[in-house]
């Protein structure tokens, strides 16, 4: 389900809170209060005159008039499916956004007999009905772009810019949903975690422990000076299972994972943080 609300000029919080009150039956209050801070963090960021070295700073407008995109009502201590950012119409009313992963998944298929958006059937497929209650959804960038490739390009080289963003999502990860199993479903998005040595971003200290898949546990943080969020000295995803799963696709049907597998994997996940005593 989605909820929006369209002004002029409105007033940050007030816009915010405009926008949540026409949200779905089933967010109670601590939900609302907590997403609609979030909303507020990631559009402060929004304001060019924080990146005045960035190579384009009209970025910031151009993403203010589009507005955010943000998935709510996320459950903690479960499943975590990261994307990228959200997909959106060439032609598509500028507008804010907000639903929830169970929604566009399950509401759906119980409301029309199918999921209808193939990015959400893809998810509904890997988790069904059961893990679905337990996963959250988050994109590193809640902003809206018609191609990925597209998106990419155009916030390269605007790396302050890009540092807040991804600091917002990372400490709503840390701080908030605490995940025992994060599930990278975009490709491209796997060097923000730390995973590539010249690449620090948020930095995760991670081990592979399979070798039939691209399945590591996140140890903590790597010490590195350009870590972002540097204030947050001791990651609450210690011990969490991390699968980079985006590079499989139905082109690579023999390493696709079944709701089975995911079921199995998440079991596996819960047991190995509590090994490290912070589940």
């Amino acid at each position: 389900m989605e909820a929006e609300v369209r002004s002029e000029n409105p007033e940050l919080g007030e816009y915010v809170k405009n926008l949540y009150k026409q949200l779905f039956d089933g967010l109670n209050l601590e939900e609302w209060e907590h997403d609609m801070q979030l909303a507020i963090e990631y559009k402060k960021a929004l304001d060019s005159s924080m990146y005045p070295n960035d190579y384009f700073p009209e970025l910031c407008d151009f993403f203010s008039k589009r507005k955010i995109c943000l998935c709510v009502g996320n459950p903690v201590g479960g499943i975590l499916i990261t994307g990228i950012n959200p997909s959106r119409k060439r032609f598509a009313e500028d507008k804010e956004l907000a639903y929830t992963f169970r929604g566009a998944t399950v509401e759906e298929k119980r409301k029309t007999g199918r999921v209808s958006n193939s990015y959400w059937r893809q998810k509904y497929k890997m988790l069904g009905d059961k893990l679905i209650k337990e996963t959250a959804y988050l994109d590193l960038y809640p902003l809206g772009f018609t191609s990925q490739e597209g998106f990419e390009d155009l916030i390269e080289k605007n790396y302050q810019f890009r540092a807040a963003i991804v600091s917002i999502t990372q400490r709503e990860i840390e701080t908030h949903i605490k995940p025992v199993l994060i599930i990278v479903a975009n490709k491209k998005s796997s060097y923000y975690w730390g995973r590539n040595e010249d690449s620090t971003w948020m930095g995760y200290d991670m081990e592979k422990i399979s070798d039939e898949m691209e399945l590591y546990q996140i140890k903590g943080f790597k010490n590195k000076p350009d870590r972002l969020n540097p204030d947050l000295k001791e990651s609450a995803l210690r011990g969490s299972l991390i699968l980079f799963y985006g590079m499989y696709d139905e082109r690579n049907k023999d390493r696709l994972l079944s709701e089975n597998d995911f079921n199995h994997l998440y079991e596996k996940a819960k047991v190995m943080k509590k090994e490290w005593g912070v589940l």
